[in-house]
């Protein structure tokens, strides 16, 4: 079979293969999706989840965040547990690249603070003015 009718055929087969998603949140309806809709949706528009990519590592640290510096009222583990499986299943990084955090210099002074250990792992690289904003940051091996 010619690589052009593949193709073809891929792009006919692959929108029915798409996960589907709640048409008032834009969610990829999945096991927990309920749950991010009712905790996530009451302080964000759904599109601030459904922007965002990241292992179960990236999302407990996002939650545990907004938990101290903003607010969140603590989430029962089982619930917690829940709403990073669902986002570390349906909106993981290797779905589509996600951007680097913006190295600490670029952010306004009382915001440095709120970090926390999710920009652990990463090491400021100071590339100077104009740095392309995929080298802002490189992974510590």
């Amino acid at each position: 079979m010619p690589r052009s009718a593949i193709f073809s055929l891929w792009l006919l087969i692959a929108p029915a293969m798409a996960a589907p998603q709640d048409p008032v949140t834009g969610l990829i309806v999945a096991p927990g999706w309920e749950l991010v809709r009712a905790h996530c949706g009451t302080c964000h528009a759904h599109r601030m989840v459904t922007s965002q990519r990241g292992d179960a590592t990236f999302w407990m640290n996002i939650i545990r965040r907004m938990e101290r510096a903003q607010n969140l009222g603590p989430l029962e583990a089982g619930q917690a547990r829940t709403i990073v499986a669902y986002l570390a299943d349906n909106y993981d990084e290797t779905q589509w690249g996600r951007r680097p955090p913006l190295s600490t210099r670029l952010l306004p002074e009382h915001r440095r603070g709120d970090l926390g250990s999710a920009s652990d792992s990463l090491q400021s690289v100071d590339h100077g003015v104009g740095a392309e904003p995929e080298r802002e940051f490189q992974a510590i091996e």
